[in-house]
């Protein structure tokens, strides 16, 4: 996901983005709006991807039908993401 915002901020700013993983400041910078349930979303993702990033985070890990449905949701969103990167 980050680097589908990245993306957008580079079209956007046409510059360099900045070196961070967080979903939400990305999209503050390229002035995306994004509905609460994209925002508890993009919190959870973030949440997941710190603990892959750090495994000494260890944290819980959810089970097959909710890795699922996040995965899911991630193709959704990407999907959304893509179309703003096209505009």
């Amino acid at each position: 996901m980050d680097k589908i915002l990245k993306a957008v901020y580079v079209k956007i700013k046409n510059d360099f983005a900045p070196k961070t993983h967080n979903l939400l400041y990305l999209c503050e910078l390229c002035k995306i709006e994004l509905a609460e349930e994209q925002i508890s979303f993009y919190a959870i993702l973030m949440k997941y991807q710190i603990s892959g990033r750090y495994p000494d985070n260890t944290g819980h890990t959810p089970g097959r039908i909710i890795v699922t449905q996040y995965y899911n949701k991630t193709k959704e969103e990407i999907e959304w993401l893509k179309q703003k990167l096209n505009q």
